[in-house]
């Protein structure tokens, strides 16, 4: 840290001396860690109502759970369409989670 502080003083890139700096392809903007935020608590919403309704959940499809959290629904409160959340649904299993994390 020191190291990386003198580099600083002395002209260096402060992101890349603190080592961060956005890979290739990594967006940092707050919009986009925002982005990121609303997707998983999309996904988490998405998993708990497809829980049975004995587990707490509402017992909806893929497709209803969808449908009544997109844009259309629910005040449009994620801004993202049907086609958008199935997506993330069927590529990103990690998200699947009923539970997020304290740092989510």
């Amino acid at each position: 840290m020191i190291a990386a502080l003198s580099d600083i003083a002395n002209g260096a890139d402060a992101n890349k001396a603190l080592g961060v700096k956005a890979k290739r392809g990594e967006r940092k903007s707050k919009e986009s860690r925002n982005r990121q935020v609303t997707k998983k608590y999309a996904m988490a919403w998405i998993a708990a109502a497809r829980l049975p309704k004995e587990d707490g959940g509402l017992g909806l499809t893929l497709e209803e759970a969808c449908a009544l959290v997109s844009d259309k629904s629910l005040n449009g409160h994620f801004h993202l369409t049907e086609e958008t959340l199935r997506s993330y649904w069927n590529k990103q299993p990690e998200l699947r989670q009923v539970e997020l994390n304290q740092e989510d």
